[in-house]
C-alpha cells in the first residue's frame, strides 16, 4: 500500500469520467505533427519496485486522445 499525509491507496481499479485538456492550435506543419502526436490511445504503466526487484506496487492508466 502507499500512504500519503494519512490517506491510504489501496490496490483496486478506479476509473474516471472524461476529462478535457484544452491545447492551443498551432498552424502549419508544426501544429499537424504535434495533433498527430498528441492523438490517439495510450497505456501507462509505472512499477514501484524495491532494489532487489521485489514489486511494491503497479498502477496502469490507459486512454484515448482525440485531436
Amino acid at each position: 500500500m502507499l500512504s500519503r499525509r494519512g490517506s491510504v491507496l489501496k490496490a483496486d481499479t478506479y476509473k474516471l469520467n472524461s476529462i478535457t485538456i484544452p491545447i492551443p492550435k498551432i498552424e502549419g506543419f508544426v501544429g499537424a505533427v504535434l495533433r498527430w502526436l498528441l492523438s490517439g490511445k495510450f497505456l501507462i504503466e509505472v512499477k514501484i519496485a524495491k532494489r532487489n526487484a521485489e514489486q511494491l506496487s503497479c498502477y496502469s492508466i490507459t486512454g484515448e486522445a482525440k485531436s
